[in-house]
């Protein structure tokens, strides 16, 4: 029986989160090639380029597959199929998605309790990870070259001006509102948006015109707003999957400070215990004018 892992319309937050797991499983199984089947019939990006620093894992795009998403394993044809999406976790393992979600070191658990019941139920034999393996996301670098010639001798805020995809809660309807208020307090400062934004500041810039950095399919560009924001002053983000590339392996060295704002604790309570690192801020909001005076607490501190 062989082995394949499957995201059906999984968001960037889904894969972004399987990343750990996926690259150290398939190291200590490197005698095997893998596939992962991604099927995208109502999702347009796949989250592809964080996977491609694994040289074992071979990814094939195909919408003619018919899983049961709400199964974490099918069988089909006489191979076994992973579902990457925690969603689906209740179904064998009662594991409530709710009891994971976010937690990159407890979802990276979940996939080994997966390897470890298709072990003792199908006859295979793949090494699983170490026990409670806590390494955080390795992101591949892409280039940024543009951005850090930009940068040179300038103060920059990077925002993430984006919105959830997958029906959590949002304390902002109008991100323009911020970034207004942010380049009129903080003339000194570029704000850098990841998205285009309709704010006509001469210090506010969107990564898509400065930077060339359009959407792509296979996700390089949030990639890449990642590192322009490890190599900014501020970075502010939102509880939208996009913002979880902040688990990466080079947050240890970030010498700026991350602001996180949300209306609830889930994700930022979460985020904070894996992270572990002073520079981390969490506000809990309601609007955007109390996001702003937040925002000037930690900038102004």
């Amino acid at each position: 029986m062989e082995l394949i892992f499957f995201s059906y319309n999984q968001h960037i937050g889904d894969t972004v989160l399987f990343k750990t797991f996926i690259k150290k499983f398939c190291e200590c199984n490197n005698n095997y090639n893998f596939k992962m089947i991604i099927v995208n019939n109502s999702y347009k990006y796949h989250n592809s380029f964080i996977f491609s620093d694994i040289p074992n894992l071979h990814l094939i795009y195909d919408n003619n597959y018919n899983f049961n998403i709400w199964s974490p394993i099918n069988i089909i044809n006489n191979n076994i199929y992973i579902n990457i999406w925690i969603g689906a976790s209740q179904n064998i393992f009662n594991i409530k998605s709710l009891d994971i979600v976010c937690n990159l070191f407890k979802i990276t658990n979940y996939y080994n309790t997966i390897i470890e019941y298709i072990n003792n139920n199908y006859n295979t034999n793949y090494n699983l990870i170490p026990k409670n393996y806590n390494e955080l996301i390795i992101i591949p670098y892409t280039n940024i070259d543009n951005f850090l010639e930009f940068k040179k001798n300038k103060k920059i805020i990077f925002y993430y001006n984006v919105y959830p995809q997958s029906g959590q809660p949002m304390p902002v309807n109008n991100h323009d509102i911020i970034i207004e208020k942010l380049a009129d307090y903080y003339q000194d400062y570029f704000i850098v948006c990841c998205n285009k934004t309709n704010v006509n500041k001469i210090n506010v810039i969107n990564t898509f015109d400065t930077f060339d950095n359009k959407h792509t399919d296979d996700c390089e560009n949030v990639a890449k707003n990642i590192y322009y924001g490890l190599n900014s002053d501020y970075i502010i983000m939102f509880d939208v999957g996009v913002c979880l590339y902040i688990l990466n392996d080079n947050i240890k060295k970030y010498k700026g400070k991350i602001i996180h704002i949300n209306d609830n604790d889930l994700y930022s309570n979460i985020i904070k215990s894996i992270l572990n690192i002073d520079n981390y801020n969490v506000f809990r909001v309601n609007n955007e004018n109390e996001i702003c005076n937040n925002i000037q607490k930690i900038m102004d501190f």
